[in-house]
């Protein structure tokens, strides 16, 4: 979710939960994260708010 305009990390909550309940490792939730991130600030370019 992302709660601030700015599309800021820290604006930005992602919960991962592996197969079982298991522990995803850090750096895949940082992935998803950027992930997201790369396709808000893509989608805003696109619509001309930045």
């Amino acid at each position: 979710m992302v709660t601030d305009p700015a599309l800021d990390a820290r604006s930005l909550k992602v919960s991962l939960q592996g197969s079982g309940g298991s522990a995803v490792a850090p750096e895949t939730v940082r992935q998803v994260e950027d992930a997201i991130l790369t396709r808000a600030r893509q989608m805003r370019v696109r619509d001309g708010n930045l």
